[in-house]
């Protein structure tokens, strides 16, 4: 320490001195002469002004911080503590200084001759503002900090039972706001809307405790544009005017969103759709990370509470004096919604309330997502049961535990708990939605017979290798007779004329399409032609094309291709207009399409456009075009699941391509991942991932929304050249790129744990005399040379390690400095394959020497831990573990 800059160890201090800097400040400069020397010669180390301090302290801050900024607190045991004349003697005294003040933190009770040495002071240095001045509900109207125009932007505004100008132009760039019992002068929505707008990287926002009129209608919310708010990390709406909890949740997206808590929300907001469908946009962000869920009906009470295990009310303080940094880390979710106290017949209501919020609010927001729920049911005898509940909402929740697929197993077992469970199956369409056309195990009469009217989910799988029989045909035909009432339909086989014949009736109902034509042995069908449809919402086709002129392809939210010829992929042009149609798409799955440059398109406008529901893209094997152009122009900032292979490796030549690869890698790597690195030497290609499985979805058989998180990034050349040396040049300056590319992401996440997987090696090819006439590629051996995230080395069909291990047994010394630096430092578990069936026997020789080298020299030197070696001609394995050597197995 006694070694670094002056100028760095200060940084160093005043960030450990920064929390409780009065105490910390002591200790650190006793450590030695030069700590003490710094602390007191510099002021940034002199800029709490506690007042609850003595005078003395008082005038030591401020002789060894004559000019620099200032943070001013009085924050008492108690908030019901009165400020003592001491404190109110150095809070006049602070105000004259109010030019520098950088932080000011009041709360408690105050006197009013104390206000205006806080509240009407000129402070255009102050950033964070934390006023909690309570029982000043005897005062008609509550206290207004005076903020002058002129100065810095605020960073972080805390204010209880105090108000401001809420058009200062200072209320820009927000970390977080945070407003409490507000009577008079409330921000109005637009208000509101213009600071929130204004502060793209809000992480906390809290309104709780705001009085309004309630008598009357409310007046309409006005119509203001969404914004995203991509980093809102909390968000609290708890007992405020009802149209501002309605207009907040209609512009704010906020996907990464992990506490929510809206308290004592209407009853009538969940009646309306577009009010209810914003409530389930912001609910899915904490239900991704939830753990289970409960829900509370509380009829006595008139409440609905839907929440998670975390956030159940009162288990934490979210009061106005919490921390902000805490509530930035919360996870929960706590959404309450109240009975008007006013509303007649309210038996009545509180059934329509119930129904209206199941199938509004939850249940949407629960789609695709499995979570153990917790049913809580307070009704007004003392041992309310499910029989209890009214009808409609026993069958939203008995719908929500058999879902939509293999309905005739879910009923099966829930038609034995009881005759009115099973009363209650039988006579409600909902349960009878699943037509299946293959199989006898569910009659199809059976289920048109209790589903007369309804929508119908239609299921056909025809058997591998095989067509479908006449049976199979008589029940489409039937079923295809319902075309107008179809919901989705699914299709997986050999997709003959006489099945597709039936699955192009008019349809205008159908908004899920799931069609996967295998067709081994058979000629490749034709393009499906459907009928009068609507808009599709999930469109997933794999072997079979449509007209992708096709208006329908609007409003999508999920868009799978799969296994496409170069007669059915879809031009750039016509994917291009279909996905710019689509804003609220999730899902984008494009793997296997077949296509080259060569083929006749017109190359959209290259201008990126986002896509901020988008949480799964793959992009597998597809035309160059399309991938360049989905990569680096389809901005998906809230993307989760990426998959991107295989990648020309000269985009890695390209400044602009390599800075949205880091882009795109920042957001896919979390620090604790453990990440795999694959160089592939038959092709030549490199591949980085966090999947033990690849890929990592089931892309054809899966047809649900959502996919697993994860990343899978690869590369390889556009071709696979004669080997040359212009080849192995160019293969060695892209994957030195890749290294950099990959250095400097994971260094910034801390996500040095990566194992750097050598599979498939290519041997050479020897004419008739011996001769060798193929020279394969070759692992560049500088690709290991500055590789600090590689924890672990191990090789698949990789015969011949000798030159890898060597090149690691070699340290690099600088020639100017003389220190010596290894290639992969961090190295610490190395797993080899020998198989010697597969070499020659001086390359056995070779690969010997060559390991026990490598053993010796870094077991000595670096923090190598152990060495396997399976051998697959002997059947054993031999392990070198630190401090044990060598053993066999």
């Amino acid at each position: 320490m006694e070694n670094l800059p002056v100028e760095i160890l200060t940084v160093i201090l005043l960030w450990a001195t920064s929390p409780g800097q009065r105490r910390l400040r002591r200790r650190v400069s006793l450590v030695c002469r030069t700590w003490n020397t710094i602390i007191s010669q510099n002021r940034l180390f002199w800029t709490e002004i506690g007042l609850h301090r003595s005078g003395k302290e008082f005038q030591e801050v401020l002789k060894r911080n004559p000019a620099g900024p200032l943070d001013v607190s009085w924050t008492p045991g108690s908030i019901i503590k009165p400020m003592p004349y001491s404190a109110e003697r150095l809070m006049k005294m602070a105000s004259a200084e109010s030019q520098r003040w950088r932080s000011l933190t009041v709360a408690g009770q105050l006197p009013s001759w104390v206000e205006p040495w806080f509240l009407q002071v000129p402070t255009p240095q102050l950033t964070d503002i934390n006023l909690c001045l309570v029982r000043r509900f005897q005062r008609p109207e509550l206290p207004k900090f005076h903020l002058t125009s002129e100065g810095c932007s605020l960073h972080n505004v805390v204010l209880g039972y105090v108000t401001l100008d809420w058009d200062c132009s200072r209320m820009t760039g927000l970390r977080s706001l945070r407003i409490q019992g507000l009577k008079h002068n409330q921000p109005t929505l637009p208000q509101l809307h213009t600071i929130i707008s204004s502060s793209p990287e809000l992480e906390v926002l809290a309104l709780t405790s705001w009085e309004w009129e309630a008598a009357g209608s409310p007046p309409a919310v006005p119509n203001l544009h969404p914004m995203a708010l991509n980093f809102l990390k909390t968000l609290i709406l708890d007992s405020i005017n009802p149209v501002v909890v309605e207009g907040i949740s209609s512009f704010t997206i906020a996907p990464n969103c992990n506490s929510l808590k809206l308290h004592r929300i209407g009853g009538n907001m969940v009646y309306d759709q577009p009010t209810a469908s914003h409530f389930v946009d912001l609910l899915r962000g904490p239900l991704r990370e939830a753990s289970g869920l409960f829900l509370d009906y509380n009829q006595p009470r008139g409440e609905i509470i839907f929440g998670t295990k975390e956030e159940e009310e009162g288990s934490d303080e979210l009061g106005i004096r919490a921390a902000t940094s805490k509530l930035a880390k919360r996870r929960g979710l706590y959404f309450n919604v109240s009975l008007a106290s006013a509303v007649q017949n309210k038996s009545r209501a509180w059934n329509d309330l119930m129904r209206t919020s199941m199938g509004n609010v939850f249940q949407p927001a629960l789609a695709g997502i499995q979570l153990p729920i917790e049913f809580r049911l307070r009704g007004p005898g003392p041992h309310p049961t499910m029989d209890s509940l009214p009808k409609e909402l026993f069958i939203q929740i008995l719908l929500h535990v058999i879902g939509f697929r293999n309905q005739a197993y879910g009923r099966s077992r829930l038609v034995r708990v009881s005759s009115a469970w099973k009363r209650t199956i039988e006579d409600c369409f909902l349960f009878w939605t699943e037509a299946l056309v293959h199989g006898d195990r569910v009659p199809l009469q059976e289920v048109l017979s209790h589903n007369p009217n309804g929508p119908l989910d239609v299921r056909l799988i025809i058997g591998f290798l095989s067509v479908a029989n006449e049976k199979t045909l008589e029940r489409l035909a039937l079923v295809s007779e319902h075309s107008r009432r179809w919901r989705s339909l699914a299709v997986q086989g050999a997709l003959t004329h006489d099945v597709i014949v039936h699955c192009e009736k008019p349809s205008p109902n159908l908004k899920t399409i799931f069609i996967a034509a295998y067709q081994p042995g058979f000629e490749r069908p034709r393009s499906l032609a459907l009928g009068q449809t609507g808009n599709f919402r999930d469109l997933h086709l794999a072997s079979i094309d449509m007209d992708w002129n096709s208006h329908h392809l609007s409003g999508l939210r999920s868009l799978r291709l799969h296994s496409l010829d170069i007669h059915q992929t879809p031009s750039l042009e016509q994917l291009a207009v279909c996905l710019r149609a689509s804003p609220q798409l999730r899902v984008l799955v494009l793997a296997h399409l077949a296509g080259s440059e060569a083929r006749p398109t017109t190359k959209p406008e290259r201008i990126a456009f986002q896509f901020l529901s988008l949480t799964t893209l793959v992009l597998y094997n597809v035309p160059k075009d399309i991938m360049e152009y989905a990569v680096f122009f389809v901005e998906a900032p809230n993307c989760n699941s990426l998959t991107v292979c295989p990648l020309d490796v000269a985009v890695l030549q390209s400044t602009h391509m390599v800075g949205h690869l880091k882009s795109l890698l920042q957001r896919h790597v979390p620090s604790k991942n453990p990440f795999t690195l694959n160089y592939s030497e038959t092709i030549g290609s490199t591949m980085f991932r966090d999947h033990d499985e690849y890929p990592p979805n089931g892309w054809v058989q899966r047809s649900g929304l959502e996919e697993g998180p994860g990343i899978v990034l690869g590369f390889q050349p556009e071709a696979n050249p004669a080997p040359s040396e212009e080849t192995h040049q160019l293969l060695g300056e892209c994957y030195a790129l890749f290294d950099d590319v990959l250095k400097e992401v994971l260094s910034r996440q801390d996500a040095f744990n990566v194992t750097l997987l050598l599979e498939h090696q290519r041997r050479p090819e020897f004419d008739q005399n011996g001769v060798v006439s193929s020279h394969p590629y070759t692992f560049p051996p500088h690709f290991l040379s500055h590789t600090p995230f590689i924890t672990r080395i191990a090789t698949e069909g990789w015969y011949n390690w000798a030159s890898v291990l060597h090149f690691l047994s070699r340290p690099q010394r600088n020639l100017v400095s003389g220190e010596e630096t290894w290639p992969c430092p961090n190295l610490k578990v190395v797993e080899l394959e020998k198989d010697v069936a597969q070499v020659e026997l001086w390359e056995v020789e070779e690969m010997d020497i060559s390991l026990n080298r490598f053993v010796k020299v870094r077991s000595a030197k670096t923090a190598l831990q152990s060495v396997r070696v399976v051998d697959l001609g002997e059947d054993c394995v031999h392990l070198w573990e630190r401090g044990q050597g060598w053993s066999n197995s």
